[in-house]
């Protein structure tokens, strides 16, 4: 950003405005910067307030233009060279960027612990708030029910202990789901309790 600035005063006009520029001083938009260095505005807007907050830089801003103060130009003019310049506009950049990967750390870590995040349905069912959120997408929000209670009912039955085995509730309703149809391979048999008929339609993804 030094590079940018005005060695001496001068002059540049904006809309039909003059405006003055000090020596230090950047006539550069928030757009204008973006643009020249390929960021987003939001980018190059966190970037200029971090330089605000650390005193390197003062904004004026108005209805025309956003003039850039450089703070201390003269001494980065005369006590530093173009090598150290480049090396404290690098050191900047990588500062912001290590920023905004460190938010989108932090965000991602937040939508996997939004994504593990269990809910319980009933006495026994638990699952994902979005897997609950895919099944009444996919099922709807009646038919999604009638299988929590269903599978509450069964887990009743047979007991959380042996109920153990099935890991995901989301996917034995999907599989419930699958299979449930008027087949009549896929009927209770003759003789054949309901928690027995559960069972073979749970162990026998074929029927």
């Amino acid at each position: 950003m030094i590079l940018l600035a005005n060695h001496s005063p001068k002059n540049i006009i904006v809309r039909g405005n003059i405006i003055e520029l000090k020596r230090g001083q950047i006539g550069w938009s928030e757009e204008s910067l973006a643009r020249r260095w390929f960021w987003s505005r939001n980018r190059v807007r966190r970037f200029l307030k971090w330089l605000k907050s650390a005193q390197q830089v003062e904004q004026q801003k108005s209805a025309v233009l956003g003039v850039i103060t450089i703070l201390n130009y003269n001494e980065y003019q005369t006590n530093g060279t173009a090598h150290d310049t480049t090396d404290g506009q690098q050191t900047i950049q990588q500062t912001i960027q290590q920023t905004d990967t460190n938010k989108k750390e932090k965000n991602e870590i937040k939508n996997e612990k939004k994504e593990s995040a269990r809910a319980k349905f009933l006495d026994f069912v638990t699952m994902s708030t979005i897997e609950h959120g895919k099944l009444v997408k996919k099922l709807g929000k009646e038919k999604t029910e009638q299988y929590i209670e269903r599978l509450n009912g069964y887990i009743g039955q047979i007991g959380p202990v042996k109920a153990a085995r099935y890991h995901s509730h989301y996917h034995t309703i999907l599989n419930w789901d699958r299979r449930d149809n008027p087949r009549k391979a896929r009927d209770r048999k003759s003789g054949e309790s309901k928690v027995d008929w559960e069972i073979r339609l749970l162990t026998n993804p074929t029927i």
